[in-house]
């Protein structure tokens, strides 16, 4: 099965309320298709949180060598850095943004 991708129902509009004259069926087509997007209903999705896993070197008076999450800061029992989700807050660990 194909992977799924969700749009914004608003930016669709947008672009249809906005560009309609320059498809080609022109902007009944496109009013069409906007009230049709207006009905379908919304889809039940949860935003990503990408995070990575932060090595540190200390932590107190004592030197460790625990993987914490760079979005929670919780460190986690049982992970090494290949874990691909952070078990405290579900972050997706696939590098982020604050790399």
């Amino acid at each position: 099965m194909a992977e799924k991708e969700y749009i914004e129902r608003e930016a669709a509009i947008f672009e249809f309320e906005t560009n309609g004259s320059n498809f080609v069926y022109g902007k009944k087509a496109c009013n069409a298709i906007i009230s049709r997007l207006k009905t379908i209903p919304a889809a039940d999705v949860v935003e990503v949180v990408h995070a990575h896993w932060v090595k540190p070197t200390k932590i107190g008076w004592r030197s460790v060598d625990v993987p914490h999450c760079s979005h929670c800061k919780e460190i986690p029992c049982g992970v090494d850095m290949n874990t691909h989700y952070c078990p405290n807050c579900g972050a997706k660990m696939d590098g982020g943004a604050d790399k």
